[in-house]
């Protein structure tokens, strides 16, 4: 398979130039993996060629098949599977936005090579989301952060949606978890072993004192965040204000893995956090 030629798509109008960028680019990190009759959404432009290359393929897999079962039922899974991904990055996204070619032929091929047996659809639909976000803004994702995703399990996953509940933040400021922890917390199973085990995979770091955030405050009414919709303005105490923020924070890694995650509010945190920072409010952003 290695020799194989690798497909070329061309597409008409502005839409057509990301996305053949992206299958091609695809194509050569993955060694001819990522074909373009795995993009449905744009075979009207290539019915012809896709048919054409279609049936190549499948001459090819039913040669293969005959001759390495074992090896052609990995192949075929990978090739499903890089399908999915490939097509909800697609989807997810405006494609014209897209700068595919700025992106490095390793990091594609890193990011294949850790996400191509990923066949649960709500992993898949993680890994399309940082597919997306690396096409869009190439260096936004690391190897790293790759390969932290390729080590978490599902219920990793789910737990780190979780966790990505209770960000507070806007900038550098981030509240995530107080110690000892109120049931809105625990009432989601969130607490400080829920914490180790994110910090063992790299994902926060934890401290026991606790992390603090300085802001310059002068002539501003307070410090700004942002809570899943949500606007809340911490007072300042003066021309620099300095706040407890929490005892858990993402590592730079943690941080760009948070930005896929599409979380849902916690029922009753904004009312929490309103009281433990006394005086806290909910206002238009400011002006500053």
């Amino acid at each position: 398979m290695g020799n194989e030629p690798k497909a070329t798509v061309t597409l008409a109008g502005d839409l057509g130039q990301p996305i053949s960028t992206l299958i091609n680019r695809l194509s050569d990190a993955t060694e001819g993996l990522a074909r373009p009759w795995q993009m449905t959404r744009v075979a009207a432009a290539q019915a012809k060629a896709d048919a054409i290359e279609t049936e190549s393929a499948l001459k090819q897999l039913a040669a293969l098949e005959a001759a390495y079962p074992g090896l052609a039922a990995t192949w075929r899974r990978k090739h499903l599977n890089r399908t999915a991904i490939v097509q909800q990055a697609l989807d997810s996204s405006d494609p014209t936005q897209f700068n595919p070619e700025e992106v490095a032929k390793d990091w594609y091929a890193n990011f294949f090579d850790k996400s191509d047996l990923v066949s649960d659809e709500d992993m898949q639909a993680l890994w399309a989301r940082l597919l997306a976000g690396e096409a869009r803004n190439p260096g936004s994702y690391s190897h790293k952060t790759v390969n932290l995703l390729h080590d978490m399990d599902k219920q990793a996953a789910q737990e780190f949606v979780t966790l990505c509940r209770f960000v507070v933040g806007n900038g550098p400021l981030i509240f995530l978890l107080p110690n000892p922890m109120p049931p809105v917390y625990t009432d989601l199973g969130v607490n400080m072993p829920f914490a180790e085990k994110m910090a063992s995979l790299g994902l926060v770091s934890v401290s026991a004192s606790g992390y603090q955030h300085s802001e310059d405050t002068a002539g501003y009414t307070g410090i700004e965040a942002a809570y899943l919709g949500t606007t809340i303005i911490f007072p300042s105490s003066g021309d620099k204000t300095t706040m407890p923020d929490g005892h858990v924070r993402f590592t730079p890694w943690g941080r760009e893995l948070a930005q896929l995650v599409q979380a849902e509010p916690v029922p009753g945190f904004v009312d929490y956090l309103l009281t433990r920072w006394q005086g806290a409010y909910i206002q238009p952003p400011l002006n500053k």
